[in-house]
């Protein structure tokens, strides 16, 4: 193995980035929030992380670094060579309490729907046309060591496999109009080909930023931990895999 930083930066096509970004602003208004902070969801889903967008691509499988700087690599796609389980979801509601940052939420989002502020908000989260994708221990072990044996793995970045996803067609956000004003959240609508958002003010002091997609995109990810090292006169990899407990977040996304 060798350590060695390389990367071009993840181009998408135009019409897809533009698309995305007006149909799923609810989403990273208050996803990018939880992304950055680590704190996903934890009683709905315990071993679960937030993607910062919402989306179609990073299907279970998935192999990515983690630099030292905070930027994310694309290491190798093993969705072709597992087997996905899974189906259709109910899930359930999700409340909570968040620290959100309005400031770190600005500069994504380019100063655009919301203004600077901070402070703590209690969310009231709903996930409608769920559907759950997930791998078994025993493809991934038939896969991923050989897979990463011929990668040259850098010894200064964080490798992770992503085992499962869970997409959705709608999410619901409700919060108080209080902590939507304090977030900087305006009221409106816009849509897409891609979807439809839409931030209102209700009668009993509630603000619902609702997002409806065409089609399921991924908005939750369960990953693990890899873990290598060359055994033997031959130089064979030892993979082990374990549970992320700490937050996981990424400045960028670029491919190797």
């Amino acid at each position: 193995m060798s350590v060695q930083q390389t990367g071009a930066s993840r181009k998408m096509p135009i019409a897809w980035i533009v698309g995305t970004i007006f149909a799923i602003v609810a989403l990273l208004i208050v996803g990018f929030v939880w992304w950055k902070s680590g704190d996903l969801a934890p009683d709905l889903f315990p071993e679960f992380k937030m993607f910062p967008s919402a989306r179609a691509f990073d299907p279970p499988g998935t192999v990515f670094r983690i630099a030292p700087d905070g930027i994310r690599y694309d290491v190798t796609d093993l969705s072709g060579e597992l087997k996905t389980n899974g189906g259709d979801e109910t899930l359930p509601e999700q409340s909570g309490n968040r620290k959100i940052a309005g400031e770190a939420i600005a500069d994504f989002l380019a100063g655009n729907a919301l203004a600077s502020g901070s402070g703590n908000i209690n969310v009231s989260l709903k996930l409608r046309g769920g559907h759950r994708e997930k791998t078994s221990d025993t493809d991934v072990d038939k896969v991923l060591a050989k897979a990463l044996q011929g990668i040259n793995l850098r010894k200064d970045s964080r490798y992770y496999l992503i085992r499962e996803t869970i997409s959705a067609t709608e999410i619901d956000y409700v919060l108080t109009s209080a902590d939507a004003q304090a977030a900087g959240l305006q009221v409106g609508q816009s849509s897409s080909p891609n979807g439809s958002t839409k931030i209102e003010n209700s009668e009993n002091g509630e603000t619902r930023l609702v997002a409806k997609f065409n089609a399921p995109l991924r908005i939750f990810y369960k990953p693990e931990l890899v873990t290598f090292q060359s055994t033997g006169l031959t130089g064979e990899l030892k993979v082990s895999l374990d549970k992320v407990s700490e937050p996981l977040w990424w400045k960028s996304e670029r491919s190797e």
